[in-house]
Protein backbone atom coordinates (compact mmCIF):
# COMPACT_ATOMS: atom_id res chain seq x y z
CA UNK A 1 0.00 0.00 0.00
CA UNK A 2 1.51 3.47 -1.10
CA UNK A 3 1.49 5.68 1.78
CA UNK A 4 0.08 9.28 1.35
CA UNK A 5 3.01 12.29 1.47
CA UNK A 6 1.76 13.82 4.80
CA UNK A 7 3.32 10.51 6.40
CA UNK A 8 6.15 11.21 5.17
CA UNK A 9 5.56 14.93 6.12
CA UNK A 10 5.03 14.32 9.78
CA UNK A 11 7.86 11.64 10.05
CA UNK A 12 10.18 14.39 9.17
CA UNK A 13 8.57 16.92 11.74
CA UNK A 14 8.36 14.16 14.26
CA UNK A 15 12.47 13.31 13.62
CA UNK A 16 13.51 17.08 13.38
CA UNK A 17 11.78 17.83 16.82
CA UNK A 18 12.92 14.55 18.54
CA UNK A 19 16.69 15.30 17.17
CA UNK A 20 16.32 18.72 18.36
CA UNK A 21 15.36 17.68 21.86
CA UNK A 22 17.93 14.91 22.71
CA UNK A 23 20.56 17.13 21.38
CA UNK A 24 19.67 20.01 23.91
CA UNK A 25 18.53 17.69 26.70
CA UNK A 26 22.17 15.66 26.37
CA UNK A 27 23.82 18.84 26.71
CA UNK A 28 21.91 20.19 29.70
CA UNK A 29 22.60 16.83 31.21
CA UNK A 30 26.00 16.70 30.34
CA UNK A 31 26.38 19.97 31.97
CA UNK A 32 23.13 21.34 33.93
CA UNK A 33 24.59 24.70 34.72
CA UNK A 34 23.35 25.63 30.52
CA UNK A 35 26.83 26.96 30.05
CA UNK A 36 27.85 25.04 26.80
CA UNK A 37 24.45 26.48 25.27
CA UNK A 38 24.97 30.13 26.88
CA UNK A 39 21.94 29.90 29.35
CA UNK A 40 23.47 31.04 32.77
CA UNK A 41 20.86 33.92 32.41
CA UNK A 42 18.00 32.09 32.12
CA UNK A 43 19.14 30.33 35.45
CA UNK A 44 17.48 32.73 37.89
CA UNK A 45 14.08 32.70 35.90
CA UNK A 46 13.35 28.80 36.61
CA UNK A 47 12.36 27.13 39.47
CA UNK A 48 15.21 24.44 39.70
CA UNK A 49 18.30 25.38 40.89
CA UNK A 50 19.97 24.02 37.72
CA UNK A 51 18.59 22.49 34.31
CA UNK A 52 18.92 18.84 35.05
CA UNK A 53 15.02 18.29 35.55
CA UNK A 54 13.94 20.40 32.82
CA UNK A 55 16.58 18.52 30.29
CA UNK A 56 15.27 14.72 31.79
CA UNK A 57 11.53 16.37 30.62
CA UNK A 58 12.97 17.32 27.16
CA UNK A 59 14.47 13.93 26.98
CA UNK A 60 11.57 12.31 27.80
CA UNK A 61 8.88 14.04 26.54
CA UNK A 62 9.98 15.84 23.34
CA UNK A 63 13.14 13.57 22.18
CA UNK A 64 11.99 9.90 23.22
CA UNK A 65 7.98 10.19 22.97
CA UNK A 66 8.38 11.57 19.05
CA UNK A 67 10.65 8.88 18.04
CA UNK A 68 8.42 6.19 19.55
CA UNK A 69 5.65 7.77 17.97
CA UNK A 70 7.80 8.02 14.75
CA UNK A 71 8.65 4.41 14.68
CA UNK A 72 4.80 3.67 14.89
CA UNK A 73 3.45 5.34 12.17
CA UNK A 74 6.39 4.38 9.68
CA UNK A 75 6.66 0.68 10.42
CA UNK A 76 3.73 -0.25 12.34
CA UNK A 77 5.23 -2.52 14.83
CA UNK A 78 2.57 -5.10 16.06
CA UNK A 79 2.67 -3.73 19.57
CA UNK A 80 -0.03 -5.65 21.94
CA UNK A 81 0.82 -3.06 24.77
CA UNK A 82 -1.05 -0.87 23.70
CA UNK A 83 -4.33 -2.40 22.55
CA UNK A 84 -4.98 -2.25 26.27
CA UNK A 85 -5.62 1.86 25.79
CA UNK A 86 -7.27 1.44 22.82
CA UNK A 87 -11.38 2.52 22.80
CA UNK A 88 -12.14 1.11 19.33
CA UNK A 89 -10.86 -2.54 20.06
CA UNK A 90 -13.74 -4.15 17.86
CA UNK A 91 -12.44 -2.04 14.68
Amino acid sequence: MKRPFELYVLCLLLLFISVGALYGSVVLIIKPNGSLLHMQPWLAKIPFPDFLIPAIILFVFNGLLPLLVLVALFFKPKWTFFNQFNLYKEK
